[in-house]
């Protein structure tokens, strides 16, 4: 029997390309201290901002309007950070506010149009943002 895909849904191998060119941008800008345009091909970044606000809209807004597909982004986002937060993430509330609070890092970057330094609470939420996109490319794998 052939299984016909459910509109909406994505897995983790959906998300590897985009995944995997955030990661080495936020590493690099990490390791820089700066964000400036390009460093992030911007339709990457798009894409990672897309994820996110499709992930989080249960969140935002209640019944999202595509149940499936914040349903699988969200699975998909929630995992990773658990892999990337190692055992310190147990309940929905922290995760929820640490993907709010990388959604918020990527909205930034897609507005900022020049260079510009990052502080050091910014640098180290881009590292970790970095590893969180490691393991988006890891589930991807599987």
């Amino acid at each position: 029997m052939s299984q016909t895909p459910t509109p909406g849904r994505v897995n983790a191998k959906d998300y590897s390309y985009i995944a995997a060119a955030m990661a080495a941008g936020l590493k690099k800008a990490a390791h820089e201290g700066r964000i400036s345009p390009g460093l992030i091909p911007i339709n990457v970044l798009k894409g990672a901002c897309e994820f996110f606000e499709i992930a989080l809209d249960g969140i935002y807004f209640g019944i999202p309007l595509n149940a499936v597909a914040t349903a699988s982004r969200y699975h998909i986002a929630a995992e990773a950070l658990r892999r990337s937060c190692g055992q310190g993430i147990e309940f929905r509330v922290d995760l929820n506010s640490l993907l709010c609070c990388y959604q918020k890092m990527l909205d930034q970057f897609c507005r900022d149009k020049t260079d510009r330094i990052l502080s050091i609470g910014e640098v180290s939420v881009a590292r970790c943002l970095a590893t969180f996109f490691d393991q988006i490319v890891q589930l991807g794998e599987k």
